[in-house]
């Protein structure tokens, strides 16, 4: 789907008066959303697609300036927006790994056939991500853990097999 958009950061508030923004980002390393050109933030509920003039690293965000946006009131109308991307713009993954985006809504099923729910996002941690799974009783935080704990991957089915005990 060309059309689908990718979250990658998000403009946090204007920095100066020459129309420079705060960028937080969400990619690891933080300066690894600069690789994807352009960004696309949501102005009047409408994806507009914006040009990066210049950027310097500013403590934990990033400093950005874009062009058309020369002035503090211009920069104003940004504060807020998340930054986007195609998902088209991102690079193939190797077999076997996958965006969180591709998790995202999957169906969660244990060993023994179980449901367990829908992957609601996904949670960093310092060793490992968790897959946060919730169904209309419960919510699972399951380590995502290939092999162990996560079982199966399948991106046709939308469905991911977990070694999980619905009890736990």
């Amino acid at each position: 789907m060309t059309d689908e958009f990718v979250i990658l950061g998000k403009i946090s508030q204007v920095h100066g008066i020459k129309g420079g923004v705060k960028v937080y980002s969400f990619t690891s390393p933080k300066t690894q959303i600069l690789n994807y050109q352009p960004w696309y933030v949501k102005l009047k509920e409408t994806w507009t697609p914006l040009t990066i003039q210049s950027t310097q690293v500013h403590g934990q965000y990033l400093l950005v300036y874009f062009e058309n946006y020369h002035e503090r009131d211009q920069a104003q109308l940004l504060q807020g927006a998340e930054i986007a991307i195609k998902s088209d713009q991102l690079p193939p993954l190797p077999p076997h790994e996958y965006y969180w985006k591709d998790l995202i809504n999957l169906t969660v099923v244990n060993l023994e056939g179980i449901t367990l729910g829908r992957v609601e996002r996904l949670m960093e941690t310092g060793s490992n991500d968790v897959l946060i799974i919730k169904n209309n009783k419960k919510e699972y935080l399951i380590p995502y853990l290939p092999k162990r704990f996560v079982k199966n991957i399948d991106l046709k089915t939308k469905q991911i097999l977990v070694d999980w005990d619905p009890d736990f």
